[in-house]
């Protein structure tokens, strides 16, 4: 587990897939030998927060994890995960069409099936743009004003109608993104670009872990508080 103590620096060096993470809290590369401490306190970050989604991201039990999620600031928290759809809808997703789009169009001669997978990719971007729209504009938006009006049962009310579209499923497009990753490593066929191909599926399984991790945030913390709030008495 990380501590204030440790050198951010490190972090990196354990595990290059947390740059996006860093870069989500405004912390670039160039760290130095800053202690995780000294660069929250230059950002203005809350430490313990900040620690907390790191040492989530780093660990493989969610058991070691509960008690340090539950201490999680929910407002915090939402602001972390709407930084986290921003990266997904700007970013990774993105990077992955465009690297995906090259890939598919300089082999279209060849005989593979990379016009499956290209429609494969189109549909799970879909479904992952569809849940960030539904975060950014109902779960997250509901949450709020529950946790503002806790005692206001006919806001309760209509929140619950409102997320009456909450998805049941919170690993369903994790469970997307590691088929269409296997889809490549296990089944492609043919001739294709390998240099694009090696982009696409190092992106593909960097998107994968990211939302394993965040899908964690959004179990064990969001989730519960939701139910909390919409099961509250007045």
């Amino acid at each position: 587990m990380y501590t204030p103590a440790t050198r951010l620096a490190d972090v990196i060096f354990d595990d290059f897939s947390m740059i996006p993470l860093l870069n989500r809290f405004g912390i670039r590369l160039g760290l130095g030998d800053s202690s995780i401490e000294s660069i929250c306190t230059k950002h203005n970050i809350d430490t313990d927060f900040f620690l907390t989604i790191l040492n989530t991201y780093a660990s493989r039990s969610d058991t070691s994890l509960n008690q340090s999620l539950m201490n999680m600031d929910t407002e915090q928290t939402i602001r972390y995960l709407e930084s986290t759809n921003t990266y997904y809808a700007s970013a990774a997703l993105p990077n992955i069409e465009r690297h995906f789009r090259a890939l598919h169009e300089r082999s279209m001669a060849s005989a593979n099936n990379l016009e499956f997978l290209w429609k494969f990719f189109q549909e799970l971007k879909s479904e992952l743009t569809s849940r960030i729209e539904f975060d950014n504009s109902v779960w997250f938006p509901a949450l709020r004003k529950l946790l503002q009006n806790p005692a206001d049962g006919s806001l309760r009310k209509d929140m619950t109608k409102e997320l009456a579209g909450l998805p049941a499923d919170e690993n369903a497009i994790e469970d997307k993104v590691d088929d269409l990753t296997s889809f490549f490593i296990i089944h492609l066929r043919g001739e294709y670009d390998q240099n694009l191909c090696l982009a696409v599926v190092t992106s593909l399984m960097a998107l994968e872990k990211d939302i394993k991790r965040n899908n964690r945030i959004r179990n064990l913390i969001l989730r519960p508080v939701t139910r909390a709030a919409l099961s509250a008495e007045s």
